[in-house]
């Protein structure tokens, strides 16, 4: 394989590897599809089932919802802030739990489709005390141990964040912690700034720090209260780390970088204790509640791989369901190039 290097890239996670053979559902039998979990639905217990193909994979979990907020849909609505031809606008959406997020216009997906998984998606308001999501055993299986690495994986989330006019350009309301993995390690978040910047922080031992990312002028207003897929990938064969934004490539720090480069002697790597919640990930705040914004954000789907990369066709295909408002089942493209349209 021809090895290549780049600088740049973002967050849909998947760690590279073979790509998997024509037709077949990806992960079965071979765990490298580490996990779907598709918010919409749950367990009386607050569970969300990993619906990755041939069943096993850690579940999620809905951490201090109330049980009203999870027995019905839009149970308690609450200001939500938008921006919309340069303008904050305040609509309501369920402060916490089912919500279909109907008040949004312009919502980033296919007229009449609600949410990326369906009529209903998660509301997670995220306070301290708030609601947050947990995926305990998350780490293990991802790296399989503590200090564990992995060098090809991929991470990809569709999320809904609020944003309100701040002089000429939209911003993100606060800090959004979108997720989190180990104890301290790999961190994807939004920050209180223009509503076209991404951030990714520790993601492995060769991409340390802060890394800053930005959505293409002419798609600035992806993320701006509309409902956004965001994809991070490492390839450990071509030496490349990707983000991707809706199926599309950002803006990296070095002028017509196509990717960030992935350092050979780097890897994702996973510190935690096993048996802890540091063994998982988290989403909404930092385990303990740190960074824990005050506010309420839509979360309809994560998935993650290790052992291959979600590469540009693969976050299409993410992206191409989600606007259609159809859950991922685990199977990928036929043959590349053959996205869902």
């Amino acid at each position: 394989m021809t090895r290549s290097w780049c600088a740049g890239v973002l967050v849909a996670v998947a760690w590279a590897g073979a790509a998997p053979a024509v037709g077949r559902a990806a992960g079965v039998g071979d765990d490298l599809l580490v996990g779907v979990w598709n918010f919409n639905a749950c367990d009386a217990d607050g569970t969300v089932a990993n619906a990755r193909p041939g069943g096993g994979g850690v579940p999620a979990r809905l951490m201090d919802f109330a049980p009203e907020a999870l027995a019905g849909v839009d149970v308690a609505p609450a200001a939500f802030s938008i921006v919309r031809d340069d303008k904050t606008v305040i609509v309501e959406v369920a402060k916490s739990g089912w919500a279909t997020f109907a008040a949004i216009p312009d919502n980033g997906l296919d007229p009449g489709v609600a949410t990326p998984v369906g009529p209903k998606a998660l509301a997670v308001h995220a306070a301290n005390p708030g609601n947050w999501v947990h995926v305990p055993g998350l780490a293990t299986a991802l790296v399989g141990r503590p200090g564990g690495a992995v060098r090809t994986c991929g991470v990809a989330l569709w999320v809904l964040v609020q944003t309100e006019q701040v002089g000429e350009r939209a911003h993100f309301v606060s800090v959004n912690p979108l997720i989190r993995f180990g104890g301290l390690d790999t961190r994807f978040f939004l920050n209180h700034g223009v509503s076209d910047r991404l951030y990714t922080e520790d993601v492995g031992n060769g991409l340390g720090g802060a890394y800053g990312y930005q959505i293409p002028w002419a798609r600035r207003f992806a993320a701006t209260s509309r409902w956004v897929h965001l994809a991070m990938s490492a390839d450990g064969a071509a030496n490349e780390f990707h983000v991707w934004v809706n199926g599309e490539p950002v803006n990296y720090r070095e002028p017509d970088a196509r990717c960030v480069a992935w350092p050979p002697a780097g890897g994702l790597q996973l510190n935690y204790k096993a048996g802890e919640p540091s063994d998982g990930a988290v989403m909404g705040r930092w385990l303990g509640g740190g960074a824990a914004p005050g506010r309420t954000f839509g979360l309809a789907a994560v998935v993650i791989t290790r052992g291959e990369p979600i590469d540009q066709e693969r976050a299409r295909h993410l992206y191409r369901l989600g606007r259609r408002g159809l859950p991922f089942d685990g199977r990928w493209p036929a043959a590349q190039g053959d996205a869902a349209r």
